[in-house]
């Protein structure tokens, strides 16, 4: 019982403490049954969303517009759950997961060398079966993945034509982003170019995270995430760091 017990216990600290960044127009909260099983489902599935993570992920989630929402980086699906639930439960819009699921596109290079060599252990092929037996429960029509790099999934969502998958069916994006979760190849050069791909689809007030903003390894997505901030500046309402990710929301 000890797993539920400590799920409900989280659901209840997170509705006891106020977040100060939402807007007036924030939606309000899970009830806390509905996120007492989020923090329960999403501790089953293994990933690296840390629970401060976690707690800012729902909480951006009453304040985000509607629009398309979009992963880059899923690998066993841990943040993809949490993205699916919220969007579901705030009506927010479809996911959209953007993740190669091959071997030839794990190495991160430079500093994060002792990363590349625990990833080698691991099998791309067998984190996609993971993936869809993780999401698959759960999807209800609401989101849909591209198996490719960052920058050509990019190009095919800004093409706007219906995105088919075998497991989720077939859907059209809407082509404003309402939250951005970059979370793929954390080299600086990746984390640069996923950033320059994909922001410029954002929809007014929407929300970017860029994940492992803090991370022992390297500076890539501390520098890109940097980069994005100063040149951006007179489009930014906030921005702050809770557990390892970076928040960004865009004015609206």
């Amino acid at each position: 019982m000890e797993p539920y017990r400590a799920a409900r216990r989280k659901a209840e600290q997170h509705l006891a403490d106020s977040y100060a960044v939402l807007s007036g127009d924030a939606k309000a909260p899970m009830e806390i049954g509905a996120l007492a099983a989020l923090y329960r489902h999403a501790e089953t599935i293994p990933g690296m969303c840390d629970h401060l993570k976690l707690r800012a992920l729902c909480e951006i989630a009453r304040d985000c517009p509607r629009g398309d929402l979009v992963e880059i980086g899923s690998w066993w699906g841990k943040s993809a759950f949490i993205l699916l639930r919220l969007a579901q439960n705030y009506g927010i819009g479809r996911l959209y997961y953007v993740e190669p699921w091959s071997d030839a596109h794990l190495v991160k290079g430079g500093a994060a060398s002792v990363v590349d060599l625990v990833s080698t252990q691991y099998c791309a092929e067998e984190a996609f079966q993971v993936f869809l037996l993780n999401l698959r429960p759960y999807a209800h029509g609401d989101l849909s993945y591209l198996r490719c790099p960052s920058a050509e999934g990019a190009a095919r969502y800004k093409a706007g034509n219906p995105i088919t998958t075998s497991e989720f069916g077939s859907a059209r994006p809407v082509g404003a982003i309402a939250l951005l979760h970059i979370d793929g190849n954390h080299s600086y050069a990746c984390a640069k170019e996923d950033i320059a791909s994909w922001t410029p689809a954002m929809a007014p007030g929407g929300w970017i995270i860029v994940d492992d903003y803090v991370w022992p390894f390297g500076d890539g997505p501390k520098r890109a995430g940097d980069e994005y901030l100063e040149a951006n500046a007179d489009r930014i309402a906030m921005s702050f760091v809770t557990g390892s990710a970076l928040f960004i929301k865009l004015r609206a």
